[in-house]
This record gives C-alpha cells, structure tokens and sequence, in this order.
C-alpha cells in the first residue's frame, strides 16, 4: 500500500510538470486581492469604478481638494457685512456664508466690491455668489439666481429721537430722506411724492448725516437701522418696525446648478442643526 501510494504521487508529479511545460509563454491573469470577492469592509467595484491600486487611491473627504468659491461682498453695511477696527471683514453674511461653504466642502475667497458694480461683477465671472444683503425681487430674479431667503427684511423709517413730526412714511413729504444709492431703500423712497431723496454711495454716511441734522430721515433695511440705532447711543429710532416687507437671499449667475445646489443644501442643514441659529444670535440677539 505504501509503495503504491509513492509511484501514485510521482505520477501525478509528472503530470504535473508536462502540464507546466504545455502553458503559453504569457501566464494567465489570476484575480489580485482586490478583484477577489469583497468582504463587507471592501464593497466590490462596478465596471466603471474600479478597484484603485494603493498609487491611485481616492482620497478620503479629509484630503480631497476643496474647491473655491469667490464671494462678493460690499462692506459697508454693518451687521450684515463691514470692516472692523481691527480691519478684518465681519459680519452676519460673513459668519454665515464661510459656514455655509464649510459644510458645502468650499474654500471660501472673499472680494470687496462697491455695491454699484457687484451684479455686473456676477455677471462678468469675477464673483460667484454674492454676499452682501441682497433683497431678491422679481427683476434680479429674472437675472441671476437665489440662494434662500435667509432673512426677512424689509425697509423702515429712522429719525432723530428728538424729532416729533415724522409719524410715518406719509410725512416724508417735503423731508430730506437719505437712502444707499441702487437699494430697494432708493426705491421706496423714489416711489414716494414730494419729498428729496439724497442718495449716498455708503449708508453709513446717511446715518451720520442724520444725527447731524442734515438729512431728516433714513429709509433703509431694518436690520441694518437695529444695528445703527444701537450704536446711536439712542439718539435714534425707528418708528415703524417696517413698510415693505422683503427677503434677502444669496445671488448665483443663473446655470450654475452644482453651486446652488451646494449651497442650498448647506443653507438648509444649517437651519436644521442649529449653526444658523448660533450665527443669528451672534449678530442680532436671541428672535423674539
């Protein structure tokens, strides 16, 4: 038995070594580890994503390149978008878009640009998204799309405290009222009969104007005038919450589908998680 087993095995050796020497010249392809069949930890790849070679590996969300995004901002709007004393660009939009790109996977470039040209610069590929309290109306929304709305708005009525003949937007008549030239605060203002309306590149400048008796009213976004107001040292006030009710949203050139799609996605999660919410209460307090 033993003896029979030995010539059985040297046969088989045989076979073995005629079958190696019968091969063609090229091997035959056997299957690596990674085109085996995948464990749970290793889904297997479809035939249009193979399996990477370690050289060529997909990189993890933590090393992939983030892209870029050019944001255009007038900073001269404060709390929405400013210069601080320290130089630095601060504000509502500021805070809010940089976590909004966190969140989009974008690496955020900031551009100061003067309000009177920031949709052209939309237009002419020099900003991608613009940053800078923009009240969507139907006409820019025929011309670039909308990021939102990511806060109401709308336009009141600031005076001086000491002022007792200014009730209303009825008695703007035959007052000096200043606006930021090119705002839906110009146009409000334009809108009314039988009052002068001084136009200001920097709204700032009607602010400070107003408290020094040049000017007798500012028509111009509420939340902008809380601000203002609050820095008065209550030399001012509002007297009407708002006359016009508007929404501001974050403007995109129109076709640029993969970018509002990041972003309104971002601008959604951070409503749902509460980084709106932290941004908000940063900038205008606890919402009533």
């Amino acid at each position: 038995m033993k003896r029979v087993v030995v010539v059985f095995l040297l046969v088989l050796s045989i076979v073995a070594g005629l079958g190696a020497c019968a091969q063609p010249s090229t091997p035959t392809a056997t299957p690596t580890p990674t085109q085996s069949t995948p464990t749970p930890s290793s889904p297997a790849p479809t035939p249009s994503s193979p399996s990477p070679t370690p050289s060529t590996a997909m990189p993890t969300p933590s090393t992939l390149p983030a892209k870029v995004v050019t944001i255009g901002t007038a900073p001269e709007y404060p709390p929405m978008e400013y210069i601080d004393d320290a130089g630095a660009m601060v504000g509502f939009d500021i805070d809010l878009v940089n976590e909004l790109g966190k969140i989009a996977g974008y690496q955020m470039k900031w551009e100061k640009v003067a309000w009177d040209g920031i949709f052209a610069s939309l237009k002419a590929n020099k900003v991608d998204l613009i940053a800078s309290a923009v009240t969507i109306t139907n006409e820019r929304a025929n011309e670039m799309d909308f990021v939102g709305p990511y806060l109401e708005s709308g336009q009141g009525i600031v005076i001086k405290k000491t002022t007792t003949s200014i009730k209303g937007p009825a008695d703007l008549k035959g007052k000096k009222v200043g606006v930021q030239k090119g705002t839906t605060g110009d146009e409000a203002a334009t809108a009314m009969e039988g009052l002068t309306v001084e136009r200001y590149e920097d709204i700032l400048l009607a602010f400070k104007d107003l408290e020094n008796d040049r000017i007798d009213a500012v028509v111009n976004d509420v939340p902008v005038n809380a601000y203002q107001i609050l820095r008065s040292n209550a030399n001012l006030i509002q007297i009407a919450e708002k006359f016009t009710t508007e929404d501001y949203g974050y403007a995109i050139r129109k076709g640029d589908s993969q970018l509002m799609q990041d972003f309104t996605f971002a601008l959604q999660k951070a409503m749902f998680d509460g980084t709106y919410q932290r941004v908000y209460e940063k900038w205008f307090g606890k919402a009533p």
